[in-house]
């Protein structure tokens, strides 16, 4: 699993911003397979599953949305309301809009 962590990592790290979008699914679900995140990448990831979740509710992909929420929501620090309101506020949302579609 640490392997497909750094997989993802060199692969995110490689690719222009367009790419990223295009393989952004491939990439988070790479980078979370690991038991756990490193400090140093929590924030990039807690990004990309925001990016993720938000992208699979455009494509009405809700069980995947919750998955991304959810693995998101994980990173968030124990204040999460006072050091990161917006990403948990949005990351809450998603999974909230995402349980009323499914």
């Amino acid at each position: 699993n640490a392997y497909k962590f750094k997989l993802g990592k060199v692969l995110f790290q490689s690719l222009d911003e367009r790419d990223v979008e295009s393989n952004l699914f491939e990439i988070v679900n790479l980078k979370t397979s690991a038991e756990e995140c490193p400090e140093a990448d929590r924030s990039t990831l807690l990004n990309l599953c925001l990016r993720a979740a938000k992208k699979a509710t455009e494509y009405a992909c809700f069980d995947s949305c919750v998955s991304y929420a959810e693995k998101g929501i994980s990173l968030l620090p124990p204040d999460k309301w006072s050091h990161e309101r917006e990403v948990s506020l949005e990351l809450f949302s998603l999974i909230v809009e995402a349980y009323f579609s499914i």
